[in-house]
């Protein structure tokens, strides 16, 4: 009988965990960011990736802005992919604005730890790029911008960092963030 009772309260706090979990909404923020957006992620992971970003909303919630500045040329962008295949999204987010100039973006990649948060593992300015050679797991990234030369970045474990800097041009392979992100959206049902 006790195991019956015990089972039962398992259950129906089971049950109520998983309405909470459906009931909750997107957020204002996460709702534009993953607007029209294919992804595997849940509304809580939604709601995760930006609070985490940060981003403000202008007071008529439409668009992103920095800071109290109206910058019309603002644009935030998310990109989901699976860029080490085990079926977990990873999240880029790409800030666009007149004040990166040359340089492309702010650019962020957000990645699940091991205990299934989000957490940011690069945070730099530059034009993304996935490469094909593989460290920690993950692909190792380009952040190109202007000059001859570009860093490229590996994945310790915890967190993308510098690794070395190549010429400008000498890697064949790089795949575009926007891009992957399409064709693993297309995978997505």
């Amino acid at each position: 009988m006790k195991k019956i009772v015990l089972f039962l309260l398992f259950s129906l706090s089971c049950i109520t965990l998983l309405n909470a979990q459906t009931n909750m909404s997107t957020t204002p923020a996460a709702s534009m960011l993953f607007k029209n957006m294919k992804t595997k992620l849940s509304v809580a992971e939604k709601n995760e990736i930006a609070r985490l970003s940060k981003l403000l909303l202008s007071k008529d919630k439409k668009r992103f802005m920095i800071e109290e500045d109206a910058d019309p040329n603002y644009r935030v962008s998310a990109y989901p992919v699976d860029m080490n295949k085990d079926g977990k999204e990873e999240i880029f987010i790409l800030e666009n604005s007149g004040y990166f100039g040359q340089a492309g973006a702010q650019v962020r990649l957000y990645i699940k730890d091991a205990s299934g948060k989000y957490q940011v593992v690069l945070d730099d300015t530059g034009i993304p790029g996935i490469l094909t050679t593989m460290a920690g797991g993950y692909p190792e990234l380009q952040i190109g911008g202007p000059g001859f030369e570009q860093p490229i970045y590996r994945f310790n474990g915890k967190m993308y960092t510098f690794y070395k800097k190549i010429k400008d041009g000498s890697i064949k392979k790089i795949m575009d963030v926007e891009e992957t992100s399409k064709l693993y959206q297309g995978t997505v049902k």
